[in-house]
């Protein structure tokens, strides 16, 4: 029973999968015979990318890899290998295009190059003509490869543009120059600005150097107008340089203190050193306990001395001598002899009163001094300065 139901079914299935291999090998077969005959039109090179199917249909016919495909498939496979043609041409085109703009663009750039040496020589300049240029430049086989380029700028192209160029380099340039005479302008009109400005800050005596800006501006008048922060700068530099001449005054000041403290100190050690001398020279006496300096005044006071001793004695004599041959005048000569002995005294005592400065060391050195006198001196020197 189960037999009888499964026989139809096997069948069916037999029937299916013999179905399904032939069919596979049909579409392989198919398959081989497209490649085959995509082949042969490959070798075909009567076939362009812009031939048409119509022109080369009877000539493919002859050929048995046409007879294996239906027409339909034959004309589907020629529409796709023309369209890899294109594809190829395309491609080939494109590349050769892009050699030919790299040549090009090349041959523009040595024409560049070769105004831009022309504007450096001078040749060629804002004022330039084309007409003339192209003259003197049509020779040139920078000029020649550009004049046979067949697409991008051409040479009158190019040398406008750089006319261009120079047109804004000169309207720049011009520009510049302006500018820079207006900022020089404005330059000396500052400096002259500063200038008077700091001239006046140099003559006003009411300007010091702890003067404050906001306090002194009514001082400016008008000036003040033109660039208050010019003239603050100036202000402020004016006030430092007083500052800075201060400074070095009160600097100047305590070296010249110190100088004098220094010429002082060394006054006193010279002094010192003077006080001591003198006290070692009357430490060296000679026999007599007299200082050798002092004795060398008592020397000189000793022979003023004797001098006027000397004097006093002629005219004691000539008294005498008076006397003897006149004893009338013996009253009178003796008057005399007693007047002239009042002036001798009193000139020692105005002797010693003037010269008393010289005798330095003390009175008992000069009363040892009168001792060497002949004249007795010494009792007349108590009673004038001892008492």
């Amino acid at each position: 029973m189960i037999c009888f139901f499964l026989s139809p079914l096997r069948c069916k299935i037999e029937k299916a999968f013999q179905y399904f291999h032939e069919h596979a090998k049909a579409l392989e077969e198919q398959k081989r015979n497209r490649v085959e005959y995509l082949e042969f039109l490959k070798s075909c090179d009567f076939i362009k990318a812009s031939i048409q199917w119509r022109k080369v249909q009877d000539r493919l016919e002859t050929d048995e890899r046409c007879s294996r495909l239906e027409k339909i498939d034959r004309l589907e496979i020629f529409q796709e290998y023309i369209r890899d043609l294109e594809s190829k041409e395309e491609e080939q085109r494109k590349l050769r295009m892009e050699e030919l703009r790299k040549a090009e663009r090349k041959n523009r750039d040595e024409f560049r190059k070769l105004m831009e040496e022309h504007v450096t020589a001078g040749i060629l300049n804002a004022k330039t003509n084309w007409r003339d240029y192209c003259i003197n430049i049509k020779d040139f086989a920078a000029y020649l490869v550009v004049s046979s380029n067949t697409s991008g700028s051409t040479t009158k192209d190019l040398f406008t543009d750089v006319m261009d160029e120079l047109e804004k380099q000169f309207v720049f340039e011009e520009l510049l120059e302006r500018a820079r005479e207006k900022e020089e302008k404005k330059a000396k009109k500052r400096k002259r600005l500063a200038d008077e400005f700091y001239e006046f800050l140099h003559a006003s005596k009411e300007i010091t150097a702890s003067s404050k800006w906001e306090d002194c501006k009514s001082l400016f008048g008008d000036r003040i107008m033109s660039d208050e922060g010019l003239l603050l700068e100036i202000f402020d530099k004016f006030l430092n340089e007083l500052k800075e001449k201060e400074r070095k005054r009160q600097e100047g000041k305590a070296r010249k203190e110190k100088e004098r403290e220094k010429k002082k100190e060394k006054n006193r050690r010279d002094k010192g050193r003077g006080d001591k001398s003198r006290k070692e020279r009357r430490t060296e006496k000679d026999g007599t306990g007299i200082d050798k300096a002092d004795a060398y005044s008592f020397e000189e006071i000793k022979r003023s001395g004797s001098d006027r001793d000397k004097k006093h004695r002629k005219r004691h004599m000539s008294s005498f001598d008076d006397d003897a041959e006149n004893e009338k005048d013996h009253s009178r000569s003796s008057y005399r002899h007693d007047s002239d002995h009042k002036v001798t005294s009193n000139n020692l005592s105005s002797f010693f009163g003037l010269h008393v400065h010289l005798l330095v060391p003390t009175i008992s050195n000069l009363r040892l001094l009168l001792r060497f006198t002949s004249f007795p001196l010494i009792s007349l020197f108590d009673k004038t300065y001892l008492g």
